[in-house]
């Protein structure tokens, strides 16, 4: 039997963006997605920072971050030769032990993209 949940307008919202991310990667993982809206969200990010809101291992943070970066990215299971060049690490500043990462220009078109489908009509 299944249940409604409600608040289909918001759930199609949610469809609508994810759908944003299928169309640049259609094999693209949740957990890139939502490491790329954390970046998104917090301009010049750390990638410890990532780790401690994803709970995702230090390895893991900079495998994802590396996949949705210009770099290539191969591992026995997936490949992307060219990229997704959403995001750019950057040294850090203060501490050249750590990275920062930012979006690129096609990385904050997308995250607009994604916002304006997730933003209500009448906002």
């Amino acid at each position: 039997m299944a249940t409604n949940v409600g608040n289909g307008p918001a759930l199609g919202r949610l469809v609508s963006a994810l759908e944003e991310f299928r169309q640049i990667a259609p094999k693209m993982e949740v957990n890139q997605m939502v490491i790329f809206l954390l970046i998104a969200q917090k301009r010049g990010i750390k990638m410890t920072e990532l780790g401690s809101l994803t709970g995702l291992s230090r390895s893991s943070v900079s495998r994802n971050v590396l996949a949705l970066s210009k770099e290539a990215y191969t591992d026995s299971r997936r490949s992307n030769p060219d990229g997704l060049d959403l995001v750019t690490t950057l040294t850090d500043p203060f501490d050249s032990r750590s990275k920062i990462v930012a979006l690129t220009a096609k990385g904050t078109e997308i995250a607009r993209r994604v916002v304006a489908k997730l933003t209500p009509p009448d906002q």
